[in-house]
C-alpha cells in the first residue's frame, strides 16, 4: 500500500510537471513574436509573461498596481512611443505617446475595431458566465456587435448632452463630499468602495433615468 502510495505520488508528480513543460516551451515559442517584428519589448517571465498587472512582483507584492507597474515598465525602455509585451502567451502592444495613440483612437480607428484579441475573446467564450457578460461589454465585442453597441451609445455621448450632465454629476458629487466629511468628523474606519458605488449609482440614475436615487441619504434606497 505504501508503494501504491508513492507510485500514485510520483504519477501526480510526473503529470504536473509535463504539463507545466508543455506551457513553458509553448509560451516560449511565443515570446518571440515582438522579436521577429524588430520591436522593443519587456523581457517576458513565465509564466505570466510581461503584464504589468499579473506578475510575480504583485504575487509577492500586492501593493503593487497596475498604473505603477505599466510606468515602470516604459521606464525601465526610456518611455519609448512603444513597446511590446505579452499577457501570457498572447503579445500586446503598449502605446506610449499620445499623438500615436489619438491617430489610432481618431483618424486610424477603423483598422483597431476589435479591442481583444481573438484568442482572449475565444478563451472568455469558454469560461465562467460572468466571463460572458464581459463579452458582452464594448471592450470585448467584435465586428458588426461591436458596431450595433457603438451606434447605440454615441448619440448619448454627445458635447451636448455630456454638459447637460455636469449638473447632475456636480449635485452628486456634492453628496459625496458631503458623505466622506460626515465619516471624516466620526473619526472611524469606513469603506470608500461603498461610498463611490453609491456615486456611480446616483450618477448613473440621475443621468440617465432622472431619478434622485438618494444612496447616501436613504440607506434603504432600492437602488
Amino acid at each position: 500500500i505504501v508503494w501504491s502510495d508513492q507510485t500514485m505520488i510520483l504519477e501526480c508528480f510526473v503529470g504536473v510537471l509535463c504539463f507545466v513543460l508543455y506551457y513553458y516551451f509553448k509560451f516560449r515559442r511565443a515570446w518571440h513574436f515582438w522579436k521577429q517584428q524588430n520591436v522593443e519589448y519587456v523581457k517576458p517571465v513565465f509564466p505570466f509573461g510581461s503584464s504589468p498587472v499579473m506578475n510575480w512582483s504583485m504575487v509577492l507584492n500586492p501593493t503593487t498596481n497596475f498604473n505603477q507597474g505599466a510606468y515602470e515598465q516604459a521606464k525601465a525602455l526610456g518611455f519609448p512611443k512603444f513597446f511590446g509585451l505579452y499577457i501570457f502567451a498572447n503579445p500586446v502592444m503598449a502605446i506610449c505617446d499620445p499623438e500615436m495613440a489619438k491617430q489610432i483612437m481618431v483618424k486610424d480607428f477603423d483598422h483597431f475595431v476589435d479591442r481583444q484579441g481573438d484568442a482572449a475573446v475565444e478563451f472568455l467564450r469558454t469560461s465562467h458566465f460572468v466571463d460572458k457578460l464581459w463579452l458582452q461589454q464594448l471592450p470585448s465585442l467584435q465586428g458588426e456587435e461591436w458596431k450595433k453597441s457603438r451606434n447605440t451609445f454615441t448619440p448619448i455621448f454627445t458635447a451636448g448632452k455630456l454638459k447637460g450632465m455636469m449638473q447632475f454629476i456636480h449635485e452628486v458629487t456634492k453628496n459625496l463630499v458631503k458623505s466622506i466629511g460626515q465619516e471624516v468628523a466620526l473619526d472611524q474606519p469606513f469603506d470608500l468602495k461603498v461610498k463611490y458605488s453609491k456615486f456611480s449609482m446616483d450618477t448613473i440614475a440621475s443621468c440617465a433615468f432622472g431619478v434622485n436615487a438618494k444612496s447616501f441619504e436613504d440607506k434603504n434606497s432600492k437602488f
